[in-house]
């Protein structure tokens, strides 16, 4: 059995709309900040300055969905 590197253990990155200016905004794991007191996740907008609140389903890799990533996990496991 053969084994690929898919994914290095690289900051993953994330991808978000700010709901304010509509802005798609692009940024890592590290550049979150946890509310604890709201018990929630956020990161500022570096369009408009608003907050943008995420949830844990938004820190989520955005190459995670990929069809082509899946189907090459597919065809390596047949």
């Amino acid at each position: 059995i053969s084994m690929r590197v898919l994914e290095k253990g690289e900051e993953k990155v994330f991808v978000k709309r700010c709901n304010s200016c509509d802005s798609l905004i692009e940024f890592e794991r590290s550049d979150v900040i946890y509310d604890a007191l709201h018990a929630r996740y956020e990161h500022d907008c570096p369009v408009c300055k608003q907050v943008i609140l995420l949830s844990s389903k938004d820190l989520v890799p955005k190459y995670s969905n990929s069809p082509k990533i899946t189907e090459e996990c597919l065809h390596d496991t047949k």
